[in-house]
């Protein structure tokens, strides 16, 4: 039993090529061909203005959002602040007014115990 091949036309060097299915995936013949490629959708360095110092810089690696670490690390120090900022507003410390008042129930309660 033979399997049946299809022919498809690479993108690049637009020669035919054998595959083992119809699938429309099949778009590149090889590795030369998918390198090629790769090469004409890399866009190149690109140049981005750091959000911390307002410096323009070109970007060594993809995740690069700051253009020293010193930026990043004030950045970071930043977002720290915020975040304690925004934990201190979701649970707020007990006032001197609810401390006494606790105290003075504790103590009120401690005594018609000790008095019964």
């Amino acid at each position: 039993m033979t399997k049946e091949t299809y022919t498809h036309t690479c993108i690049i060097c637009h020669q035919p090529f054998q595959a083992p299915t119809p699938s429309r995936r099949y778009k590149l013949c090889s590795k030369e061909c998918a390198y090629q490629r790769q090469l004409e959708r890399n866009r190149g360095p690109q140049t981005r203005q750091c959000p911390v110092c307002g410096e323009t810089f070109t970007k060594t690696n993809n995740a690069q959002k700051m253009c020293s670490t010193q930026c990043a690390r004030e950045r970071q120090a930043e977002q720290q602040h915020q975040y304690y900022l925004r934990q201190r507003l979701k649970k707020p410390r007990p006032t001197v007014e609810r401390d006494k008042s606790a105290l003075e129930y504790y103590l009120k309660a401690r005594r018609q115990r000790v008095a019964a």
